[in-house]
């Protein structure tokens, strides 16, 4: 099985948030890329065609990580009373950056194909 939060690490530039927010966000993609990975290997994909089905889903990792920042920082605009830290669910992050939580298809995948 593929290690998926050193692919996302290997994939994903820096961010620049504070160290725990990166590594949550991180945590979170590996979590997901790893719950499509289980489900394409579920309906009989071979290993080695789940991981290449899985990675012709990916975004563009510039885009995705500048889109991921642009909704960080409109969470904490949105939300922030005064200069208080603000940390939300990384789910909340990626449904501000318009992607799907809990599902396949911020990585491509239609929920039938998984």
């Amino acid at each position: 099985m593929p290690d998926f939060l050193a692919f996302v690490r290997s994939r994903l530039e820096p961010l620049e948030l504070p160290c725990q927010r990166e590594l949550q966000i991180v945590e979170e993609l590996a979590a997901q890329l790893e719950d499509a990975y289980d489900a394409l290997l579920s309906r009989g994909l071979s290993e080695a065609d789940a991981w290449r089905e899985l990675q012709r889903g990916l975004p563009d990792w510039k885009i995705f990580a500048a889109q991921v920042l642009e909704a960080e920082g409109a969470i904490v605009r949105a939300t922030q009373p005064a200069r208080a830290p603000v940390s939300l669910p990384h789910s909340q992050l990626l449904n501000a950056a318009g992607l799907q939580v809990l599902g396949t298809t911020e990585w491509g995948l239609e929920s039938d194909q998984v």
